[in-house]
């Protein structure tokens, strides 16, 4: 299990290559999934500046393609140029060359080109088409102590506009992941009334998924880090989470905030039992 429990983006620095005006670019910073930035195409390009940490998370977008690269530049341009395949046959005489064309191929492909006193630390591309779920974790190598410049080009499907609704990039905290049985449910935040013949009322609001966690722990570094250092400080606020630190699948990334602080009991001579429950932020 992984946590991502603060955020070290120098906020004047977020911008987005395209915005709708009523979705501003700064609605990726606040704590509600559904609150989005948005564009004006189904492309667009985010860049910002993170002061340190080693993972970017995004949640809430639409995105089926996503392309990152983080680098110590001073900045960078998107540059698309053109690709040419061909394949051809040549026919040579003593006195003549002949060439016949057989194919032609032309496409266009993205290419970053930092400016500046360089180092590029990451660069990948994101496939987020299977899921539906609109969450992205992206790990990459903290190798300098400098804030880090980051590139996120954002793609969803045709004639639709493109959004994302929190990113966050910082520091993060790693523990075992949680026994098996942890449980999942969904937390309903739609309206029901019975009204005065006995029929009901319903308005159907968002359902936010909900995470029961139960392990063993060891005390004297995980616990004593993950209850004081971070719970602590941080309290009740939502944070990005990786309820699993080997599976891949979006699902296991989750922008939560625990329903409350976490528990524990002592139960060994070196580890703690620790429980507790997260509540998606929508």
């Amino acid at each position: 299990m992984i946590v991502l429990y603060n955020n070290n983006i120098i906020t004047n620095s977020l911008s987005a290559s395209s915005v709708d005006a009523n979705y501003p670019v700064s609605n990726l910073l606040n704590d509600h999934v559904k609150h989005v930035w948005k564009g004006t195409t189904n492309k667009a390009t985010l860049e910002f500046c993170a002061t340190a940490g080693e993972v970017i998370a995004l949640f809430g977008t639409n995105a089926i393609t996503i392309k990152a690269s983080v680098g110590t530049g001073s900045s960078i341009e998107w540059e698309s140029g053109p690709s040419l395949e061909m394949n051809w046959s040549t026919i040579i005489s003593w006195d003549v060359v002949t060439i016949d064309w057989i194919s032609e191929q032309v496409s266009w492909e993205d290419k970053v080109i930092w400016i500046g006193d360089e180092t590029v630390l990451f660069d990948y591309t994101y496939d987020l088409s299977t899921s539906s779920i609109g969450s992205l974790w992206i790990n990459y190598p903290d190798g300098l102590n400098q804030t880090k410049t980051v590139f996120i080009k954002l793609t969803c499907a045709a004639g639709d506009y493109i959004h994302a609704g929190v990113l966050r990039a910082g520091d993060i905290f790693e523990m075992r992941d949680p026994d098996y049985g942890m449980s999942e449910k969904l937390q309903s935040y739609s309206i029901i009334k019975e009204l005065n013949n006995g029929s009901f009322f319903f308005k159907k609001r968002e359902s936010a998924r909900e995470f029961g966690c139960k392990w063993e722990i060891d005390r004297d570094h995980d616990f004593y880090t993950f209850m004081y250092d971070i719970m602590r400080v941080y309290g009740e606020i939502p944070m990005a989470w990786r309820l699993s630190s080997t599976l891949t699948n979006p699902e296991w990334i989750v922008f939560a905030r625990p329903s409350s602080m976490p528990s524990a009991s002592h139960d060994y001579p070196m580890q703690s039992t620790m429980e507790i429950e997260l509540i998606e932020a929508i």
